[in-house]
């Protein structure tokens, strides 16, 4: 759902995903008005952010989101 924070879509993701062979997950929200990036990553995947000609890598936490647990 667009009104859940990243994390929180992890998190319903890892029990959605218990007992399969897991997934690397990133989900991102944007809030467009406010200029607020929300990012979660968990697994072997990136992300970048391009703000003012600057690209900025965002960070995932290792981890099999459904498998190994994510602290998010």
């Amino acid at each position: 759902s667009a009104h859940l924070a990243p994390a929180e879509v992890v998190r319903r993701l890892d029990r959605a995903l218990s007992g399969t062979r897991g997934a690397a997950v990133a989900v991102a929200q944007v809030d467009a008005r406010a200029s607020v990036l929300r990012f979660t990553g968990v697994g072997n995947i990136g992300a970048r952010l391009c703000e003012g000609g600057t690209w900025r890598h965002l960070v995932s936490r290792p981890g099999i989101v459904g498998t190994h647990r994510p602290t998010t």
